[in-house]
């Protein structure tokens, strides 16, 4: 079964929320580099997501800074470009949670950290032409 998917639309609506928890499966030295901020979040490698997101409450919470999600909440997974982050959403389902969502495009094809960079530089690019369009150039690139 495929898992569901979370658009850059989707994730850029709800990752300030606090009931939405996102999870960037990366490795630490990966996350150095740049993250998908939100508001209720932790950096989870895929090398260690079964043992952790068996860890008791208070222990996840110590380890990670933020409380660990019930089965029944909403998580993002995310990762540098969806391979690892659909390997981490199989994962968390088989440890029981129900409502594990995947950011990658719609076709699946593409997703994580560097899609997150190419949508946001495309919004920024737009967002800057809407405030000044007469300065805005076109690019072959």
């Amino acid at each position: 079964m495929t898992g569901l998917l979370a658009s850059f639309a989707y994730l850029s609506a709800v990752r300030f929320s606090s009931d939405v928890f996102v999870v960037d499966v990366r490795t630490p030295l990966e996350v150095s580099a740049g993250f998908i901020e939100s508001e209720w979040g932790a950096n989870v490698p895929l090398s260690v997501i079964w043992s952790q997101f068996q860890l008791p409450e208070d222990e996840f919470e110590s380890t990670y800074g933020v409380r660990k999600p019930a089965l029944d909440d909403e998580i993002i997974v995310t990762c540098r470009s969806g391979g690892r982050s659909t390997v981490a959403q199989k994962i968390l389902r088989e440890l029981g949670y129900t409502n594990v969502l995947n950011f990658k495009t719609e076709d699946g094809k593409n997703g994580g950290w560097n899609y997150w960079v190419s949508e946001t530089a495309k919004a920024k690019a737009h967002s800057d032409w809407e405030a000044n369009p007469e300065v805005a150039t076109i690019s072959g690139n």
